[in-house]
């Protein structure tokens, strides 16, 4: 049987902190059932122009929650779970390429070389090579240093 936090509705809050929080006291103050907080832009995220996007990082934005620890803790405290938002695209004006492209950790092209795209930030993008031994322990890595952070998921 899942955890019964499964069984409630989870809701994303985005644009840092406040806005956050303020979704979480928005949901409590009406009693509306949901048993997780989750959000993407944990790692980062700008508008450029009308649009929101995410910086696609790996690690906390000190910008957007510099004290995400006590967010989480706040949030717990509330009834919510806490749980960040990954995905393997991997930009290549994000530190993370630096990270893992010169580990061999993409994806690649037949001849060797990064397999690149356009990703949905229209920027050049690749996917890490979940296949890769290093490449899973570099994620889950990153994963763990959230979920250090008191993340629940």
């Amino acid at each position: 049987m899942p955890p019964p936090v499964a069984f409630a509705p989870w809701n994303d809050a985005i644009h840092g902190t406040q806005s956050v929080m303020d979704k979480a006291k928005f949901l409590r103050d009406h009693d509306i059932p949901s048993s997780v907080i989750w959000t993407e832009d944990w790692r980062g995220g700008e508008f450029s122009g009308d649009a929101y996007q995410l910086k696609e990082e790996w690690e906390v934005d000190p910008t957007l929650y510099p004290d995400l620890s006590g967010t989480i803790s706040s949030l717990n405290d509330q009834g919510f779970a806490f749980h960040g938002y990954f995905n393997q695209f991997v930009y290549l004006s994000s530190k993370a390429y630096t990270e893992t492209s010169p580990n061999g950790w993409l994806i690649k092209t037949r001849a060797g070389d990064d397999y690149l795209f356009t990703g949905a930030k229209f920027t050049e993008t690749s996917l890490l090579d979940l296949t890769h031994p290093d490449a899973n322990q570099w994620a889950a890595d990153k994963m763990r240093g959230l979920m250090d952070l008191g993340a629940d998921g």
